[in-house]
């Protein structure tokens, strides 16, 4: 996975106003129902289109998050600022990686939330009410930091659930259905 700071830096370059969180919060949400989700994720101009196409950083996040998505062997990692940053920073960062993925997902054509099992539509709805998470700035004691962990593990778990879903319900609409004639 790239580093957090380089994919601000990327963004940055590139005028997009999303922190690195939603950004990747976004791309994952539309990495459930499309592999080639774009990287510049919503600039409007052609060429600074063109410029987020070109940039490696973005690239490579694009992949890795496709990649590890896919492998249920393979860790995926959010895009969140390391543990030495403060706990409300990383709270923020949390409830915004969680927004930008229910961005990602509502970007699916034909996207309708009932269509999803129970399990997914929970994610969605506690999805939701972490996007609007935050604590305390002088809140930093252990039972906080294992609370942030264990949320997450929970949505780090989560957003590989609904991949797997979302894609596993594509592959089944794909099918033909079988008739009796």
């Amino acid at each position: 996975m790239i580093a957090y700071e380089s994919l601000e830096a990327s963004l940055s370059r590139l005028g997009l106003d999303q922190l690195p969180p939603e950004y990747h919060g976004i791309l994952c949400g539309m990495l459930c129902y499309r592999d080639d989700a774009p990287q510049d994720l919503g600039l409007a101009a052609a060429q600074e289109s063109e410029a987020a196409a070109q940039d490696d950083c973005l690239r490579e996040l694009r992949e890795t998050s496709l990649k590890q998505l896919q492998d249920a062997n393979i860790e995926f990692l959010l895009m969140l600022p390391d543990d030495d940053a403060p706990l409300d920073a990383r709270v923020e960062a949390l409830a915004n990686w969680c927004d930008g993925f229910l961005h990602g997902l509502a970007r699916a054509e034909h996207l309708d939330i009932r269509d999803l099992s129970e399990d997914a539509q929970e994610l969605v709805r506690d999805f939701t009410e972490l996007s609007r998470a935050g604590i305390e700035a002088d809140a930093d004691n252990e039972d906080d930091e294992r609370d942030y962990a264990e949320l997450v593990e929970y949505v780090r778990v989560g957003a590989q659930l609904m991949f797997l879903e979302m894609r596993q319900q594509q592959a089944g609409s794909a099918q033909p259905e079988d008739r009796l004639h």
